[in-house]
């Protein structure tokens, strides 16, 4: 399983942790638990980039913009890419 956890009452740094079922999902079999445990951070960090200092809208009802997004193969680029193309904006990338 993998859960996104707060930070605010301590995080994964447990044997046993509670997590909404809406931020948990089932890591397939052919994923290790260490490169399983680094996806939710970061699909959280594309998302705060996005919505916070760039200010897009995810639903589509912001202003048309148009993003580049550096970095676009690795875990972070490639989550703002796809978020970015949901919230409608133009999206150039850049890889290597």
């Amino acid at each position: 399983v993998v859960a996104m956890l707060s930070h605010v009452n301590g995080g994964g740094f447990a044997e046993y942790a509670v997590a909404k079922e809406s931020l948990t999902v089932a890591r397939p079999p052919e994923v290790s638990a260490a490169d399983g445990a680094g996806l939710p951070v970061a699909g959280l960090t594309a998302l705060q980039a996005l919505t916070q200092p760039a200010g897009v809208k995810l639903d589509g009802t912001g202003p048309e913009k148009n993003l580049l997004i550096t970095a676009a193969s690795g875990g972070v680029g490639h989550y703002a890419v796809q978020l970015a193309k949901l919230a409608k904006t133009h999206v150039s990338a850049t890889c290597g």
